[in-house]
């Protein structure tokens, strides 16, 4: 079977699961040669001293939702690719457009408009969790992408 004929779901997962691996191949690779230039590399312990229990935060928060509701996994990583597919993981299709403004922001894109709330609700779940823990230190694109590797380990 080609890829052009997989669901788009699967392609979804197959894309996520290669970009996933490609970052943490890359960071495997960075710790090895942290001599001169380890500020310059992704780092898998990037959050260790500013937040240690982060990914037990996140952990806890996903496997209970994991166990509630399994279709949030597919949802989720449909979100991070919607996220990091065209300029970067930042975030930005977390953000609603403000009341009254014409500009459209990327939730509400058309695109995105068919991704199940509950896609977003896990990421608010594990924001408020680290938020609560580790306050104004984690980025919303970070737990987005670790709340996927999560799903993904879970699947």
């Amino acid at each position: 079977m080609s890829l052009c004929h997989l669901p788009f779901s699967m392609l979804i997962i197959i894309l996520s699961l290669l970009i996933i691996n490609h970052i943490s191949s890359g960071a495997n690779a960075a710790a090895v040669n942290t001599s001169l230039f380890r500020h310059r590399y992704l780092t898998v312990d990037y959050y260790s001293k500013t937040c240690p229990h982060l990914e037990q935060i996140v952990s806890f928060v996903v496997s209970q939702k994991f166990k509630d509701s399994p279709a949030t996994a597919p949802a989720t990583i449909r979100l991070f690719f919607h996220d990091c597919f065209v300029q970067g993981c930042d975030g930005s299709v977390l953000l609603s457009s403000k009341p009254g403004s014409k500009e459209l922001a990327e939730k509400d894109a058309q695109d995105n408009k068919e991704i199940p709330a509950e896609a977003y609700d896990i990421i608010e779940s594990a924001k408020g969790m680290v938020e609560s823990k580790c306050p104004g230190v984690v980025s919303c694109a970070d737990i987005l992408a670790l709340v996927t590797r999560e799903y993904i380990h879970l699947s």
